[in-house]
C-alpha cells in the first residue's frame, strides 16, 4: 500500500481563519505576528489566517460579526445574575 504522505498531513491539519473588522486585520496580527502566533499555541492549531471582513465576504466565507457574540454573551449574563438573587 502507498500513501501520500503530504495529502494525508494536509487533512490533519487545524486550521482556522479568524475574521476582522475591516482595517484591522494588522492591529490582530500583532508585532511580528506575536497574536497570531499565540493565537495558533493557545488553540493547538497549524494554521491560522487573519482576514478584514470584506475579504471574508468576497471568499464567501460563512461567519458572525463579533457583534453578534458580544450580545450573546451580554444576554447570558443578564440570565446568569438573574439566578444568583
Amino acid at each position: 500500500i502507498k500513501y501520500n504522505l503530504e495529502a494525508i498531513q494536509a487533512v490533519q491539519k487545524k486550521k482556522a481563519i479568524a475574521v476582522c473588522e475591516n482595517e484591522t486585520a494588522i492591529a490582530a496580527i500583532g508585532v511580528k505576528g506575536v497574536n497570531v502566533i499565540l493565537a495558533r499555541q493557545l488553540c493547538s492549531l497549524d494554521e491560522l489566517l487573519v482576514y478584514d471582513q470584506s475579504k471574508a465576504e468576497e471568499e464567501k466565507l460563512d461567519f458572525e460579526p463579533m457583534a453578534y457574540f458580544e450580545e450573546k454573551f451580554m444576554n447570558l449574563n443578564k440570565k446568569n445574575s438573574g439566578l444568583n438573587q
